[in-house]
């Protein structure tokens, strides 16, 4: 993985923190008109969002800002609902929806599921990013292959550039899944 796209997503995820006051609040303050106090509430359940952004940016797939992309993902609809709920960043279509509608290119969801891959990443391919998601909290962080170690960095509580396995409930029971990021 390129070190500058790396240093791109660590930079976006320090500076979009979930839980302390960040560039992720005020942007959710400018989109939905909200108070701190509120869009504090609100971005704790952004990760998923946030974490799919991030990466897509960091990869070079989007020049979109986060406001921006917010702003598109409630705007948008698809029948009658919006793409983004915006009270809780969850999507209410899949990424193979969203991405052409929001991002304007098509997504190809490629999955691993195997907990084998955090530990051992050699079927993943070294120069994409993964989002990681977690259950026991349904979580969702962004993570890369650096020196063949898959690493996370999270918005929340986990830390930037943390070897995936030795992360907080990053284990063979809370893995769900890793999505390859084009």
């Amino acid at each position: 993985m390129d070190a500058g796209k790396i240093q791109i997503f660590n930079n976006i995820i320090s500076n979009y923190n979930q839980y302390t006051p960040s560039q992720l609040h005020k942007d959710i303050i400018a989109v939905t008109g909200v108070n701190m106090e509120q869009a504090a509430e609100m971005a704790k359940e952004y990760c998923n969002l946030l974490s799919f952004w991030a990466l897509n940016f960091a990869a070079g797939n989007t020049q979109i800002s986060f406001q921006d992309y917010l702003s598109a993902g409630i705007s948008l609809r698809s029948g009658s609902d919006p793409l983004i709920k915006a009270e809780t960043g969850e999507m209410i279509v899949t990424k193979s929806v969203f991405c052409p509608m929001v991002f304007g290119f098509n997504f190809d969801l490629v999955y691993f599921s195997e907990y084998e891959d955090v530990v051992n990443p050699v079927r993943l391919n070294p120069d994409k990013f993964y989002q990681i998601r977690i259950v026991n909290t349904s979580h969702f962080m962004g993570a890369y292959i650096e020196d063949g170690i898959l690493k996370l960095s999270d918005s929340h509580n986990r830390g930037i550039g943390v070897p995936a396995a030795q992360a907080d409930r990053v284990n063979q029971a809370c893995f769900d899944w890793l999505l390859q990021i084009a």
